[in-house]
């Protein structure tokens, strides 16, 4: 009698914790379920605008004839639309990234999908972008070394008696 006790005991503690895990199983796949239908339609809208930029894309194409005869105004305007573009792009590739984060490139790690990010980008800047870039980054060194330089004139003018 002591044994069908104990075994049925065991039973039902078996039963709670089965379905304790049944339990919680069933809410994470809701959660699971309630993230996953606001990820598809996340994508969904990213894909309306990706669409949109296609079409965008087609009116902002320049034949070489076209090209040469365009007025500068409108040739930088369109120049510009095509860099916002290229922001967008990498915006919705972000964006995209986070939601699906098997579709890095095969790297796990998120810093490694940013250092990819950051190698994309600096490569598809041009020259004079990046000769901008490099001056406003070194603008403060520059600034730093030649008041360094002027304090430490006056301070050996000063030391020297002159």
């Amino acid at each position: 009698m002591d044994e069908k006790a104990a075994s049925r005991n065991d039973y039902k503690g078996l039963y709670r914790e089965i379905n304790g895990r049944v339990a919680q199983f069933l809410n994470s796949y809701h959660n699971d379920e309630l993230l996953l239908q606001d990820a598809v339609y996340e994508l969904k809208k990213i894909n309306d605008y990706v669409r949109a930029i296609e079409k965008e894309m087609q009116g902002l194409e320049l034949k070489n004839s076209q090209a040469n005869n365009l007025d500068n105004t409108i040739f930088e305007q369109q120049f510009e639309r095509l860099e916002r573009i290229r922001l967008d792009l990498i915006k919705y590739n972000c964006e995209v990234e986070s939601l699906l984060p098997y579709r890095s490139n095969g790297s796990t790690s998120a810093a490694s999908s940013n250092n990819a990010n950051f190698i994309h980008e600096l490569i598809s800047l041009n020259k004079l972008q990046l000769i901008r870039m490099g001056f406003f980054f070194m603008l403060p060194f520059i600034i730093g070394v030649m008041v360094a330089i002027l304090f430490l004139g006056l301070m050996l003018r000063f030391a020297w008696g002159g």
